[in-house]
């Protein structure tokens, strides 16, 4: 380990964090909730029912549920590849495993923005098609999260990159939500307007969760949208095992990893996902993380070919990612704080090169890193890269009071 570390060093890339508490403005209100800027994020407070949350996210995100859904549905007549009749045909499918109570909140944002509840239906189960069909968007995102025994003040760090696109549009309405529901457990997610489901999320009960998309020919429609799964999860879960069983319990589309930290328990899971299967990890040596392949032999048998399309057979990007992480983590053992995270997640170094490259392939900050997520489950902070693309610098800090 010891020969990469200056290579390590002089791969990062420089970031900045923002302190922003006194610099929160209130833009607007409506209902209960709120709208603020802090140092150039927008945070969307929602409190309330689920139509009220509803209402508030349709309202104080109109503007930008109107840019967001008339690119993809009017200009580009697509999302991320697939097609509006490919994920209107599959919205018959995918629509009755959704819950009655996230059902009442789309409908409320296609009110609050004034658009139709299809365009609101069809932003929250697109994910399932694309992943289920193999369409556009290739394998990305990288999650790790370190465990008190190998931190710098005794808390869990937890880093996320989301890879999702360079889309300069998309981008422009990053967006992090503050959810108060009258009948769950409150949290804080990085979303998108429109999208009441979550891929990442930190909740009161000093859970936080981040998802990676892994490819698997066991895939079904028939299942609840992994965006709508990981909002109840965070929503509703205040252990590993109460995550777990929302993960076990309800029907499953597709291929997914997701890691979960428990900061009152000082422990942590991930979880490897397909249509049929589902398996548990627990840490090894105070971490755990992943990329975008499964390690357990079951489910990697179901994504052979699908390695194969997008890689030539080679390991890359998703592997190299995963090593990359974990020689970052090995090396910082015992000193990772906030910093030494954004750090992590912002490193630019290819293992399989040698060097820094010009395309960013297989790197853990990647030319399409959409957002970057720094979550600190035990003290409620929560660091957030959502600025020019790729977002790994210039993190802002936001402390939520739950």
């Amino acid at each position: 380990m010891k020969r990469f570390f200056g290579t390590a060093m002089a791969a990062v890339v420089l970031f900045s964090v923002l302190c922003m508490q006194s610099n929160a403005e209130v833009v607007a209100e409506y209902g209960k909730g709120k709208r603020e800027d802090i140092n150039g994020v927008t945070v969307i407070h929602l409190v309330g029912s689920h139509r009220e949350m509803g209402l508030q996210h349709g309202n104080l995100l109109k503007p930008e549920i109107h840019k967001l859904t008339n690119y993809f549905f009017e200009e580009k007549g697509a999302m991320f590849g697939a097609s509006i009749g490919d994920i209107r045909a599959a919205a018959a499918v995918i629509e009755p495993f959704i819950p009655a109570k996230y059902i009442e909140e789309m409908k409320a944002v296609a009110e609050g923005a004034e658009i139709d509840y299809e365009k609101v239906l069809f932003s929250n189960i697109f994910l399932d098609v694309v992943s289920a069909h193999w369409v556009g968007v290739g394998p990305q995102c990288s999650n790790f999260a370190a465990l008190p025994s190998i931190t710098r003040n005794g808390d869990i760090v937890h880093g996320r990159n989301l890879d999702w696109s360079a889309d300069a549009t998309i981008a422009s309405v990053n967006t992090l939500f503050v959810y108060r529901p009258d009948d769950g457990i409150a949290f804080v997610a990085p979303g998108w307007p429109s999208i009441v489901g979550i891929l990442t999320g930190m909740n009161a009960e000093k859970l936080s969760m981040g998802e990676m998309t892994s490819m698997s020919s066991d895939a079904s429609l028939k299942g609840m949208p992994i965006m709508i799964q990981l909002r109840l999860l965070v929503e509703t879960s205040g252990s590993l095992d109460e995550a777990f069983a929302v993960l076990r319990d309800n029907p499953r589309t597709t291929g997914y990893n997701v890691i979960v930290a428990d900061a009152k328990a000082a422990d942590a899971m991930v979880v490897e996902q397909s249509a049929a299967d589902i398996f548990r990890a627990g840490p090894k040596d105070g971490f755990v993380h992943r990329a975008n392949h499964y390690l357990h032999p079951k489910l990697q048998q179901t994504q052979n070919r699908y390695m194969a399309m997008f890689y030539d057979g080679k390991k890359s990007d998703t592997y190299y990612r995963y090593q990359r992480i974990e020689q970052l983590v090995r090396e910082r053992s015992g000193q990772i704080d906030a910093e030494a995270a954004m750090t992590i997640m912002s490193d630019q170094f290819d293992l399989s090169i040698g060097a820094v490259p010009d395309n960013l392939k297989n790197t853990v900050c990647k030319s399409n890193t959409l957002q970057s997520v720094v979550m600190l489950p035990g003290s409620g902070e929560i660091y957030v890269g959502f600025k020019d693309i790729p977002v790994c610098h210039d993190y802002v800090r936001v402390k939520v009071e739950f």
